[in-house]
C-alpha cells in the first residue's frame, strides 16, 4: 500500500480512523530502552543514521517493538526523542554510491517520510525485514479492530454488482460501434 500524496494519505486516515495512530507520535512519552528490555518488548535495537530536518545524518539509537520504532539520542536516554507508529507504514531499500553511506532505508508513514542510513547491506536488509514484518502485522491488527461506519447488506452488494455489470456491458457495446 503506497499513498501517492498528502491528500490521499489524509483521506485514507479519515476512512480508517487513523488520527489516533498518527497523534500517538506526538502525545506518547515512551519508555527508556532498559524498560523495553526488562518487559521483553524489544524485537531489535541498534545504531542507525537518521536524516535530520536540517538535512544531515545523525547517529541515533533505534529500538523496535511489535508496534513502533523508538528513536533515542543515546542508549541511556530516559525517553525517546521520537516514536514512530508502524501501522500503515511502508519501507523500502535504497542503494547509492554517493557520500559516506551507500545503504539507505526510506520509511513512509501517513504523517512523515524518514530516511535511515546503514554502514553495510546486511544490516540494512536485517532492519528492513524486521520493520516490514512489524508494519504488516500492525496494519492487520488495526484493520481487524476497525469497524466500518456502514455495513453493506446483501441487497446493497447485489445492486452495486448489477449496476457495475450494466456499466461494463454499455462500455463494451460502445467499443463495438
Amino acid at each position: 500500500l503506497f499513498l501517492a500524496n498528502r491528500e490521499d494519505s489524509l483521506r485514507f486516515n479519515q476512512t480508517y480512523n487513523l488520527q489516533g495512530a498518527v497523534a500517538e507520535q506526538k502525545k506518547y512519552s515512551g519508555p527508556a530502552i532498559q524498560e523495553l528490555k526488562n518487559a521483553n518488548r524489544l524485537l531489535k535495537e541498534g545504531y542507525m543514521w537518521l536524516k535530520s530536518r536540517h538535512g544531515g545524518l545523525k547517529r541515533k539509537v533505534i529500538a523496535l517493538d511489535k508496534r513502533r520504532i523508538y528513536v533515542y539520542k543515546k542508549e541511556d536516554s530516559k525517553a525517546p526523542k521520537r516514536i514512530v507508529p508502524l501501522a500503515f507504514a511502508q519501507c523500502r531499500s535504497h542503494v547509492t554510491k554517493k557520500g559516506k553511506f551507500s545503504y539507505f532505508m526510506e520509511l513512509f508513514t501517513p504523517e512523515k517520510k524518514f530516511l535511515f542510513a546503514f554502514d553495510d547491506e546486511s544490516e540494512q536488509q536485517e532492519w528492513i525485514t524486521m520493520i516490514q514484518g512489524v508494519c504488516d502485522n500492525s496494519m492487520l491488527d488495526h484493520l481487524e479492530n476497525v469497524t466500518p461506519k456502514k455495513r453493506l447488506s446483501k441487497e446493497d452488494l447485489s445492486e452495486s454488482s448489477s449496476t457495475w455489470k450494466e456499466e461494463l456491458l454499455a462500455l463494451r457495446q460502445q467499443e463495438g460501434n
